[in-house]
């Protein structure tokens, strides 16, 4: 679940970044299907942060995105803890890791059409993402997103490959979000990203050590 929170955080900021205009609002993501659980809390500011807090066994994780200074900021609140991570080099794992697997990737968008998503009328998309890897091979993802425009953001998105792990945005309160909400508490200690991971002369085996224990510090209780 931790991990799963963190990869989603960064594919938001993805979102956000590339948004002409960010709509301040507050929601809880649910998973789509009869009981579905609450999978976490969202809060998104005018200035284009963003903030998702997840409860598991292990504990309460808080994801933060500042648009500012394009840094992730991943919060244990029960050791008063954080980890920052550069967001540029987030969006590019190869070259965080030191690793060649990924030539190129190409995403492709259709309209499916319009449909009402919890009652609000979306704009349903549909998304491939066609992967070339080093060994000559291809990946295919694809993952769907019903779009309210008022809010410039999804209602309803597939998280997995192939339509799997729907999940909904309910409970929405729009307007302007505390602005605490997006920054560090002044109690707490951070570390940032192992530097030799930012270090393109660093070589492939240091980096994936260093790539080992920074997964390892995000998964400790």
């Amino acid at each position: 679940m931790k991990r799963l929170s963190f990869i989603t955080v960064c594919l938001v900021a993805v979102a956000l970044t590339a948004t002409a205009q960010v709509v301040p609002y507050y929601g809880e993501v649910y998973e789509d299907r009869s009981g579905g659980k609450l999978k976490c809390k969202m809060w998104v500011s005018a200035e284009g942060n963003y903030r998702q807090e997840v409860t598991d066994n292990a504990g309460t994780f808080v994801n933060i995105f500042r648009r500012d200074s394009m840094t992730v900021y991943r919060l244990d609140m029960a050791k008063k803890t954080y980890m920052s991570f550069p967001f540029s080099q987030l969006s590019n794992s190869n070259s965080m890791f030191g690793m060649q697997m990924q030539e190129s990737a190409n995403t492709k968008s259709e309209f499916i059409g319009q449909e009402t998503v919890e009652g609000k009328p979306c704009d349903h998309y549909r998304y491939t993402t066609v992967t070339r890897l080093a060994n000559g091979q291809s990946e295919t993802t694809i993952y769907d997103q019903w779009i309210y425009k008022p809010l410039n953001t999804w209602i309803r998105q597939t998280v997995g490959a192939y339509g799997s792990d729907p999940e909904v945005l309910r409970n929405i309160v729009q307007g302007q979000q505390p602005a605490h909400l997006f920054e560090i508490p002044r109690d707490f200690k951070g570390s940032s990203l192992p530097a030799g991971m930012l270090n393109p002369n660093q070589p492939q085996e240091q980096k994936m050590q260093d790539a080992l224990k920074m997964l390892e510090q995000m998964n400790k209780k």
